[in-house]
């Protein structure tokens, strides 16, 4: 999913090499090369900006797939646009998206680290929204037993944070937080994400289904 593009200017050079390109002894007899010119100082050539990725490269090794969560701003409230996730092992990918749900189901995924992002799209981030700066302030998680008759709604804060998922980050900019789940565990849990805007806190609350049990 992350291909980085390689210079095809060694090749080139070498097709050049080796294409022959010397001229008949008869002819090099009689033509006398020119005379030198004085060399020219030239600028140096400026240096291409270097583009990013369009998908950043994992940085933990144990990451096997990714799962991004879009808000949005619809008639004046704030809703999931959509969620995706998808993984890749030795070679093969799947991936799926379902609209207006906040929810990452991922009991089809094998064991392995899923780094899981919730953003903002354009229509919420200009109208106002942003995640707080503390991670633990913007989402938060707790375990949905089976059979409960009502989901458990989560508590922000660090120390609530499950040991299941690593620490939660959000971007400079305040559009994105982001976290990573160990998938030690089948558990379904609730998460919320809070959001301040122009009238004050929102909090959102989809789930998140864990597979890939005994990976840790």
């Amino acid at each position: 999913m992350r291909i980085q593009p390689k210079s095809l200017v060694a090749a080139a050079c070498l097709a050049i090499l080796s294409s022959g390109c010397s001229k008949p002894a008869e002819q090099a007899a009689v033509e006398t090369p020119p005379p030198a010119s004085p060399p020219v100082a030239t600028a140096p050539a400026p240096v291409p900006e270097a583009t990013a990725p369009m998908v950043a490269a994992a940085t933990d090794p144990n990451q096997i797939g990714t799962a991004g969560i879009s808000v949005g701003w619809q008639n004046n409230a704030l809703v999931f646009a959509s969620a995706g996730e998808g993984f890749c092992v030795n070679g093969s990918c799947q991936s799926g998206i379902a609209l207006n749900t906040g929810n990452v189901d991922l009991s089809s995924f094998p064991p392995g680290n899923v780094l899981i992002t919730v953003t903002l799209d354009d229509n919420a981030y200009n109208a106002g929204f942003r995640f707080p700066t503390d991670g633990y302030q913007a989402v938060a998680l707790a375990i949905d037993p089976p059979g409960a008759p009502t989901a458990p709604t989560p508590v922000f804060g660090q120390g609530t944070w499950p040991a299941g998922f690593l620490a939660p980050a959000v971007s400079g900019d305040q559009r994105s937080v982001s976290w990573t789940d160990l998938e030690s565990d089948q558990n379904v849990y609730e998460y919320s994400v809070a959001l301040d805007g122009p009238n004050g806190r929102v909090v959102m609350d989809p789930k998140i289904t864990n597979g890939g049990a005994g990976n840790k």
